[in-house]
């Protein structure tokens, strides 16, 4: 099974767990219904979707970058500096640490 799954309402779960299970493109945990899969990968970094946000270490400091295209997308694919990514649902922006 992937480690990490977008759900339609574009939250991800990290599915290391042994009580998550994928049947048909569905995510369940238990018996419990967590929603249809839009995406699933093992890397964090595979989720990125435009209109997302990268953060990124600098040393002293973290930098946030707005993904606006699909080739700024790939810039980011192979960059170790990567801390966590920012997943837009409507007004609310959650993160999730790579």
């Amino acid at each position: 099974m992937k480690r990490y799954v977008m759900l339609e309402g574009k939250n991800v779960v990290d599915t290391k767990d042994r009580l998550f299970r994928i049947e048909e493109n569905t995510l369940w945990r238990n018996s419990m219904l967590q929603g249809a899969i839009l995406k699933q990968s093992d890397n964090l970094l595979d989720l990125l979707e435009v209109s997302d946000c990268v953060e990124c270490n600098y040393g002293l400091y973290n930098e946030t970058y707005s993904i606006n295209n699909d080739t700024q997308l790939n810039d980011f694919k192979g960059d170790n500096t990567v801390v966590a990514i920012w997943k837009r649902n409507g007004d609310v922006m959650r993160r999730y640490e790579v």
